[in-house]
């Protein structure tokens, strides 16, 4: 009997394309709130956090009030932001599918919130393809190996039947103390000579190069 193979993606910046609507977001939620507006890269590190780790990160001096109010702020901007411009990498679906038909397990470990995550979900109709999924607010923040853990507990899955995909340095880190392997996507929040101190098993330059590494991860563990 084959061994189940799992691949864990995160969300935001690795599936869709939302790294320009979160910095939007989170600098008019700073404008709205009084706060300084962070730089991009200020907010780029963050992505991938859960909002509460990423508000601490930001905005250090600021009360738990101040940081209830700016989450709040901030979700009502990116989901207003999101109706209008969600997308994802191109070739997402198609590739998606394609490792389903070669009968690899799918999960979802991301930042984004439950709420936030099964809208995206509903939005671009990938609810389907994924067979387990965890979010920050149920489980321990990136890189915490939690989501993880868990993912693997649920689904049956050895650490070395597993490999995470992601584009930011907390979703290859969270890999590395979870002890599964990890693929940087390139083209998201974090360039390659940022994830590769992560020691990823290789760098997709985009999502349907994801494929290839994925099958020739696991050819080569077998």
């Amino acid at each position: 009997m084959l061994k189940k193979k799992l691949v864990i993606f995160d969300w935001d910046g690795t599936i869709e394309d939302s790294i320009l609507l979160i910095i939007s977001s989170v600098k008019q939620a700073a404008s709205t709130i009084g706060f300084s507006e962070p730089s991009e890269n200020d907010i780029r590190n963050i992505i991938g956090l859960s909002l509460w780790n990423a508000v601490s990160v930001l905005f250090p001096n600021s009360t738990k009030l101040e940081q209830e109010s700016f989450i709040s702020i901030y979700k009502a901007c990116y989901k207003s932001a999101q109706q209008i411009e969600l997308r994802l990498f191109e070739n997402v679906g198609v590739t998606l599918e394609r490792l389903k038909r070669k009968n690899y397990m799918l999960a979802i470990a991301t930042g984004k919130s439950r709420d936030g995550l099964n809208r995206s979900l509903h939005m671009t109709g990938l609810t389907n393809l994924f067979d387990a999924t965890r979010t920050a607010d149920e489980t321990a923040s990136k890189p915490d190996p939690q989501m993880v853990l868990e993912l693997l507990k649920q689904l049956n899955i050895a650490p070395n039947n597993a490999l995470m995909i992601g584009d930011s340095k907390h979703d290859l880190e969270m890999a590395q103390n979870a002890s599964i392997a990890c693929i940087g996507a390139a083209y998201g929040v974090h360039d390659q000579a940022i994830l590769a101190k992560h020691l990823p098993i290789g760098f997709a330059r985009d999502f349907e190069e994801i494929l290839l590494l994925v099958d020739r991860h696991f050819a080569e563990e077998n």
